[in-house]
């Protein structure tokens, strides 16, 4: 994981020292990243991030008259160094429910979850309500493609509502394998100005 802040870049949150007064700023999102704002105009930090875990079950499976429900649990492992500003350094965890539907082609979903975060002694961090919905459709038998919405409420004191929108693909170039991506564009304070991903999955 790397990270490279310009001060003014980033939202920003208080950074608490062992008495507790705020002396320097931070920048956390609800994907549990984080970069310290330093006196200095670049800084920038390398290493480890959090490893995050989620695990879901099909509460009503998708029918004509009816969309699929599914509830998730989500867990942020802390192996993210948090004395560089790579994350917290406390464990996250929480529930979840989607719900999607598709129409012919056409794929509508959305989901919610609501994160209970670690009390840490270095951010002033509280819990927060993610969210993300959006459109897709599938174009090909092994090609997928969406326009999504993601944001979350303040995920620490004094830090603006997450907000961005994205464009993902699901390219499945082998019966067992496929490739997923996406480009981001954030739309408020607290979001990066532009954020890709890039994964490869493998089914067992």
């Amino acid at each position: 994981m790397y990270q490279s802040n310009q001060t003014g870049d980033l939202a920003t949150l208080p950074y608490r020292t062992p008495r507790g007064s705020t002396v320097l700023m931070a920048a956390v999102g609800p994907g549990g990243g984080t970069a310290r704002t330093f006196t200095d105009n670049d800084s920038s930090a390398n290493g480890l991030g959090d490893i995050t875990l989620t695990t879901g079950l099909v509460l009503l499976k998708e029918k004509k008259r009816h969309p699929q429900l599914r509830a998730s649990l989500y867990l942020k492992v802390p192996t993210a160094d948090e004395e560089k500003g790579l994350g917290t350094g406390e464990w996250d965890w929480g529930p979840g429910l989607g719900i999607s539907k598709w129409m012919g082609n056409w794929h509508l979903f959305a989901e919610g979850r609501y994160v209970f975060q670690g009390d840490s002694d270095l951010y002033a961090t509280r819990n927060y309500l993610s969210y993300n919905g959006g459109l897709g459709r599938q174009f090909t038998p092994t090609f997928y493609g969406a326009l999504q919405a993601r944001g979350a409420t303040e995920s620490a004191e004094g830090v603006s509502d997450y907000l961005e929108g994205r464009t993902k693909f699901i390219w499945r170039f082998l019966p067992d394998n496929a490739l997923e991506g996406y480009l981001g564009r954030g739309m408020s304070d607290a979001s990066p100005d532009f954020s890709a991903g890039l994964a490869l999955f493998h089914d067992f």
